[in-house]
C-alpha cells in the first residue's frame, strides 16, 4: 500500500505491506489501542456498520479493521479470537452494496492451531485491509443505511469514522491533486468502448439464406427461423470481429 506507510505507526506498516500471520502477531501483541488506520471488534456486527470505517479508512490512507480483538474496560485489547470465519463471499456482497467500485479492500483469514505466542493458540481472526487510492478519494458510501447516510464522506479521526469536517475535505482533495490523476480520460476509454460494443450488436453475424426459388413473401412468412433457410456469414458484419480488435488494441499496449 502507498499511503499507509507514511502515516501509520512505524511497527505496523510490515504488517500492510505483506500481511501474513507472523506480522499479524506481531500487530496483535504489541499493540497499545486503537489508532487512525486500525480498528478492533471483537466480533462481527452488520456489514452496514462495518462500511462507515472502510470508506473512513479508504479516505483516511487505508488500514484495517481486525475482528477478534476485544476492548477491556481500562482501554486494553485483548486478541480473544472467533468462534468461526465468517464467509468472505457473504461479506463482500454486502460491502459492494455501499461502496464504490474503485474502493480496494481484502478480507484475510487468520487460524492459530500453532504460535509462538500462546495467547493466539487456538484462535482465529479475520482482517479487512483496506487500501490507500488517493488517485480515487473521495470514496462516497452509495446507499443509506441505519448508520451510514447516502453520498457522504467519512473520515478517520481520533479512532472514529465520522462525517467528514471541511478541513478534512480539503486534506482528501489535496491528496487527490497531488496524485495528478484524473478519471476523465478513462471514462471517455470505457463509454468508447461500450458504444462500440453496442454498435456490433446491431448487425449480426449470420443471416439466413433462403433457397433461391422462394418469393421474399413466403420468406417474410415462414420468418428468419425456418428450417429451410441455412445460416451464412453475414457480409455487412466487420471483418475485424470486437474481440478481435481487443485483442490487438491489448498488443498495441504492449508495445
Amino acid at each position: 500500500m502507498t499511503g499507509i506507510k507514511k502515516t501509520l505507526i512505524e511497527e505496523f506498516a510490515p504488517f500492510f505491506e505483506h500481511p501474513d500471520r507472523v506480522k499479524l502477531r506481531e500487530v496483535l501483541r504489541t499493540q497499545s489501542g486503537e489508532y487512525d488506520h486500525i480498528d478492533f471488534k471483537e466480533s462481527w456486527v452488520e456489514e452496514e456498520k462495518i462500511v462507515r470505517h472502510i470508506l473512513g479508512i479508504a479516505n483516511s490512507g487505508g488500514g484495517a479493521i481486525v475482528f477478534g480483538v476485544k476492548q477491556n474496560t481500562d482501554n486494553t485489547f485483548s486478541p480473544v479470537g472467533l468462534d468461526a470465519f465468517k464467509d468472505t463471499k457473504e461479506i463482500r456482497s454486502r460491502i459492494s452494496n455501499f461502496v464504490p467500485e474503485k474502493l480496494a479492500y481484502e478480507i484475510s483469514n487468520f487460524d492459530y492451531q500453532n504460535s509462538e505466542w500462546g495467547a493466539l493458540v487456538g484462535k482465529k481472526f479475520q482482517v479487512i485491509i483496506v487500501d490507500d487510492s488517493p488517485q480515487y478519494i473521495p470514496f462516497l458510501s452509495l446507499r443509506e443505511s441505519s448508520d451510514i447516510k447516502k453520498n457522504r464522506i467519512y473520515f478517520r479521526s481520533d479512532t472514529e469514522s465520522k462525517e467528514a469536517t471541511n478541513e478534512q475535505v480539503q486534506e482528501i482533495i489535496n491528496r487527490r491533486i497531488d496524485t495528478s490523476y484524473s478519471t476523465t480520460a478513462e471514462d471517455i476509454f470505457n463509454n468508447d468502448l461500450k458504444q462500440l460494443r453496442m454498435l456490433y450488436q446491431q448487425i449480426p453475424k449470420t443471416v439466413v439464406k433462403y433457397p433461391y426459388w422462394m418469393t421474399s413473401t413466403f420468406e417474410s412468412l415462414l420468418g428468419q427461423g425456418s428450417l429451410l433457410g441455412q445460416g451464412v456469414e453475414n457480409p455487412d458484419y466487420p471483418e475485424e470481429a470486437f474481440e478481435d480488435f481487443i485483442r490487438r488494441m491489448i498488443e498495441k499496449k504492449k508495445e
